[in-house]
């Protein structure tokens, strides 16, 4: 998911370019002069199978056709082509123009892409390679809920709530499938005690005891699947997701019913390369499990000041040491915001003043990352912000919410390609009120010349009010 603003750049404004004309050709326009649409018509396809739409217009001598798509000048050659990986229905409007100017008049039609085309290789490659385990110290790593919702709303596990448990110990792995990203293997693992947590009411194993352990099997393999689907939220509106869907009879750390087990199905609340949130939602009840690639350790490991904030000198927002100054003053912000079925929805209000955005917006995103992105650019217009490739940098920036939010992302990117990343995270939280967000010792892996600032907060409550200010990129430095 996290391609899709790149994916989405392609609907933004390409300039129009009109024919050359020299003074001995061209005394001026004349507005009797201009095309019409009579008797113009234009062709669309569409390509399901690469959400791609195709548009042909006529050829009238002397004039060219202008086309706009969702309301934005987007192309004047003779056919226009336009791609976007989410699914959902879009328009494309035909006027012609010729030397004297656009038609009063224009034609409108309609095109829908049927189904979103998801990216799952992002997904695999966060997946292998590594020992997943239910997190103990995560606060609600093991949760229950109303279904429809996130799971979390009636018990929430506290830090090594299920200690005296075969819960902890356990241990999965997904090794993808050669040449696949959606397919692989997952390897499930008892641990040191070879016992699986199981939830009262479950049948299979001969026991109703309230949190009890099954001694099933130490080790087994079977197979995964990536899948995108929707689930039905509380309020009875279906959402997109990924799921992670395991084999019929995968075992799992925490076996919360007999369906669970039999028809192991899990939507992908977040994922990096680190953590895993999931959600198991039979329809009556919500469970809601955290899971990370950390071991755990067995003694307390002394901080490394690389790695803390507070041992970190910061320079100040207008300190020249700061290379994301330029942030802070050319004040521009677009948006990409999204309700649950990923159709658009109207940008937010923005102001800005003495460094500060300001966004609100009335009613609320969907829940999915990338949903509600906010970009912050330097790129066309005051000084480019830039980071190189082996320097290590810290970021720091104030984040002010009228609402808690439960996840947000921060993308710093190359203005052209997302995919090249000073940082990416999206397992980020922050309470109502302000928060100061940081980050240090981000090592940079790829170079970028000109950078924008991308924060996403799908999944934010209703009628939202954001301040973002005081962002801060310096080259990593401790104190003295």
């Amino acid at each position: 998911m996290k391609k899709i603003i790149k994916l989405l750049a392609c609907a933004l404004f390409v300039g129009l370019t009109l024919p050359a004309c020299s003074p001995e050709d061209f005394s001026g326009a004349d507005q009797n002069a201009l095309p019409t649409m009579d008797g113009v018509d234009f062709n669309v396809s569409v390509d399901q199978s690469t959400n791609t739409m195709t548009a042909t217009a006529p050829s009238v001598k002397g004039e060219y056709p202008v086309w706009l798509i969702n309301g934005k000048q987007y192309s004047t050659l003779p056919t226009a082509t336009y791609s976007n990986k989410v699914k959902g229905t879009y328009t494309i409007e035909l006027r012609m123009a010729n030397r004297n100017g656009f038609s009063q008049a224009g034609l409108k039609k309609e095109f829908t892409f049927n189904e979103t085309k998801v990216d799952f290789s992002p997904y695999a490659e966060k997946l292998q390679g590594k020992k997943w385990r239910i997190d103990n110290n995560a606060p609600g790593h093991m949760a229950c809920g109303p279904s429809g919702t996130s799971g979390t709303e009636w018990w929430s596990a506290a830090k090594d709530d299920k200690k005296d448990f075969g819960v902890y110990d356990d241990r999965l792995a997904f090794t993808p499938n050669e040449g696949s990203a959606t397919t692989g293997t997952y390897v499930y693992s008892s641990g040191e005690d070879g016992k699986t947590f199981v939830n009262t009411g479950t049948t299979l194993w001969g026991s109703n005891n309230p949190d009890w352990d099954a001694t099933i099997t130490d080790e087994q393999t079977s197979a995964y699947t990536l899948e995108s689907g929707t689930w039905t939220d509380a309020d009875g509106k279906a959402q997109d997701a990924i799921f992670l869907v395991l084999a019929d009879n995968s075992l799992f750390p925490y076996i919360s019913s007999d369906g669970q087990y039999q028809h192991p199905r899990f939507r992908i609340e977040g994922l990096t390369s680190t953590t895993m949130n999931l959600v198991y939602d039979n329809g009556s009840i919500a469970w809601h499990f955290i899971l990370t690639s950390k071991e755990p350790s067995s003694e307390v490991v002394p901080v490394n000041p690389d790695d803390d904030p507070e041992k970190i000198d910061w320079c100040g927002v207008n300190s020249d040491l700061n290379l994301g100054k330029a942030y802070n003053s050319f004040g521009q912000m677009t948006f990409w915001w999204a309700d649950g079925n990923w159709t658009q929805l109207a940008d937010p209000k923005l102001s800005f003043k003495d460094g500060v955005y300001t966004i609100s917006f009335s009613g609320q995103p969907g829940g999915a990352e990338w949903q509600a992105q906010c970009m912050i650019h330097t790129a066309d217009e005051g000084v480019p912000v830039a980071y190189e490739s082996g320097q290590t940098y810290d970021i720091s920036f104030k984040l002010k919410s009228n609402v808690d939010i439960p996840r947000f992302s921060l993308k710093i990117a190359d203005q052209k390609d997302d995919n090249n990343a000073l940082y990416y995270n999206n397992a980020m939280t922050a309470e109502m009120g302000t928060t100061m967000v940081r980050v240090p010792n981000v090592k940079a892996t790829t170079s970028s010349a000109s950078t924008k600032f991308i924060l996403d907060f799908g999944g934010i409550g209703t009628d939202p009010e954001l301040s973002i200010s005081d962002i801060i990129i310096q080259k990593h430095v401790l104190k003295k």
